[in-house]
Formats: C-alpha cells, structure tokens, sequence
C-alpha cells in the first residue's frame, strides 16, 4: 500500500461536518454555565457562615449539579438524535437458518 500525504482533517475524520443535535446545544450550555458557576463559586465567592452539606457549600454543590445536568442532557440529545436517524433506515433481511446438518 503506497504512502500518501492526507491532510489531518481527513485522517482523523473531520473532513464532514455533521450538526450537533440541538438539545445537546442546550445541554453544553448549561454545563458551560456549570463551569463558570463553578468557577466563581470556588475563587472568588467567601463562604463563610453558609449552610454547608457534606463539608462543601451548598453554592458549589448547585454548580457542580449544573454541570452534570449539562452532562446528561448532551448525550441525551446525541442518542435522541440517534435513535431519530435510524429509524428512516431500512432493515436488513434476517438470515434464514442453515439447512446444513450438523
């Protein structure tokens, strides 16, 4: 097999672009909202004297939510938008069973 220059792209298969589902839009913004709140809760917000619950602030424990909320929501719009592309395809004939004796 002869060598031949391919770019990235096509190596790896990016050379298609497909859309991404929009309710896994929705999902990586919310866990983008996640990580800021996340962000902010752990740098630049003092907590002292809040309700704590399992040795964390109840803030953190709200963005860390957030952001696994976000998690589940993306892949339930990549097996959502799964299970829709499949359905316009057409099956295939199942093998019939083998006559041979055995």
């Amino acid at each position: 097999m002869a060598w031949r220059k391919v770019a990235f792209t096509e190596r790896i298969g990016l050379g298609t672009r497909q859309r991404l589902p929009s309710l896994s839009v929705l999902g990586l913004a919310a866990m983008a909202l996640g990580i800021v709140g996340d962000v902010v809760e752990h740098t630049l917000i003092s907590h002292r004297g809040e309700f704590v619950m399992a040795r964390f602030p109840l803030g953190q424990h709200i963005a860390h939510l957030t952001v696994v909320v976000g998690m589940v929501v993306i892949l339930a719009g990549i097996v959502i938008d799964g299970v829709r592309s499949s359905q316009g395809r057409v099956q295939r004939p199942r093998k019939e069973r083998s006559r041979a004796n055995r």
